[in-house]
């Protein structure tokens, strides 16, 4: 990050004529214009000077001690260039800054985000530091977040670590936290001890829960029988559309006050990051007992689960292709899913394939992800093809000859009463897009 002080730290002197382009004009260009060009015409004269702060200072990322104290410094010896900060935030250790960041913070006035989320140290430097403008904040999970967010109940997005600091047991879930009213939440994520100490108003709408933020508890044994029936109904005045959550073994015991006290939601997830292949039979009978729900959300648009690591970005496919026995386990699965729920429209399950719910006179599902891997959409066809004993409606034979035209559905259908499914399938988006298949090139 180039260095921002440099602006303000260097003798201007004006030209005989300033700009005639006027301030709006002149704002936004150096709005389109990158920090290092920023800084060059900040040196130009004083009226350049003064607009290319406001857009230098607007975000700030401390990446290093050096630049964080020397940016620190400038903060605090100009009132343009604090008032003009936005966004504050420090991605380095903050330690060897400390006294610098701690003195700068309280004078940003105008600050509408501040991300300290690996910062342990900052506010207890600051603890009567109050942001009047202050909208999202990231924040360690240090006992200090309490009166910070009492003193900030105008927030709209919260992002709280899960993970506890090394010296105290504040996180654990025996761990008890005042009421904390944030009537203007909108978003919230982070432990769920700290989410119930959470008073919104009825505009939640996005709440992501790690429900094991202590590493000393392995499991919920431990927990109470009543532990996700006290914890759920806190955010249930707010009309909450997404909930996912973060788990460590696949307990059903969260699913009935989902149920009951969360009726609006459009998007469900559950994520189990520790689980291992090992454990997909736990994944699975878990999303049989998430079936149990769908009734109860009327609403529900999207599921997913997973087990393992997640997705580097939503959407993608996994490295490894899932065997036949995992795709028809999982087919089985989004087909009762078509029969429990009247609303759900994609299902993301345990092998990362992606479920397409479609629902007509006659519903079908149909793997999509948004393209299923060629491997994927040849068990597709096979499945289809080889439905001999029509268990399946005629939907799914129209929709793969619109996919592969009526000669090619015959041709496959011949070599596989022969035994012989030596094609490959490449597939397109579904349901829209046209497939290819190649015969006699099966690797």
């Amino acid at each position: 990050m180039p260095d921002r002080s440099v602006c303000l730290s260097s003798t201007m002197t004006d030209p005989p004529q300033q700009s005639r382009l006027a301030n709006e004009l002149l704002c936004k260009i150096a709005d389109l214009c990158q920090v290092e060009d920023l800084l060059v015409l900040c040196r130009s004269n004083r009226q350049m000077s003064s607009i290319c702060v406001r857009s230098i200072y607007r975000f700030i990322t401390l990446d290093n001690p050096t630049q964080a104290i020397a940016c620190c410094k400038t903060l605090l010896s100009s009132t343009e260039a604090a008032a003009a900060v936005r966004r504050f935030a420090i991605i380095c250790d903050p330690n060897f800054a400390l006294e610098s960041i701690s003195s700068a913070l309280p004078v940003l006035r105008n600050l509408q985000s501040l991300d300290i989320l690996s910062c342990r140290n900052i506010l207890p430097a600051i603890p009567e530091a109050v942001f009047p403008r202050l909208q999202h904040c990231s924040l360690p999970c240090t006992p200090e977040i309490v009166p910070f967010l009492q003193r900030h109940d105008g927030l709209e997005r919260i992002e709280v670590s899960p993970y506890g600091h090394q010296s105290g047991t504040f996180f654990r879930f025996e761990s008890s936290i005042p009421p904390i009213s944030m009537p203007r939440l909108l978003q919230f994520m982070g432990p769920v001890n700290v989410a119930n100490s959470l008073i919104p108003g009825s505009c939640l709408f996005t709440l992501d829960l790690f429900w094991d933020s202590d590493p000393t508890i392995t499991g919920f044994e431990r927990l109470p029988s009543t532990y996700f029936q006290d914890k759920i109904p806190t955010v249930a005045q707010a009309e909450v559309a997404i909930f996912r959550n973060i788990l460590t073994v696949w307990d059903h015991r969260i699913l009935p006050p989902i149920a009951e006290y969360l009726p609006h939601l459009k998007e469900l997830e559950f994520a189990n990051p520790l689980g291992t292949a090992s454990s997909d039979a736990e994944a699975y009978e878990f999303i049989s007992a998430v079936g149990g729900i769908l009734p109860s959300l009327p609403n529900l648009w999207e599921l997913k689960i997973y087990n393992g690591a997640k997705f580097i970005d939503d959407g993608s496919t996994s490295s490894s292709s899932p065997d036949d026995e995992t795709l028809n386990r999982e087919f089985g699965i989004a087909c009762t899913c078509l029969e429990q729920s009247r609303s759900l429209a994609r299902i993301l399950l345990p092998s990362r394939t992606s479920w397409l719910l479609v629902r007509g006179s006659k519903p079908v599902a149909f793997p999509s992800c948004p393209s299923p891997s060629d491997s994927t959409a040849k068990w597709f066809i096979k499945l289809i093809v080889a439905d001999r004993a029509r268990a399946l409606s005629t939907t799914y034979t129209k929709l793969v000859r619109r996919l592969l035209g009526d000669e090619t559905v015959r041709t496959v259908s011949r070599m596989m009463k022969d035994g012989d499914d030596n094609f490959t399938v490449k597939a397109g988006d579904l349901p829209n897009s046209r497939w290819s298949l190649s015969i006699g090139s099966n690797t």
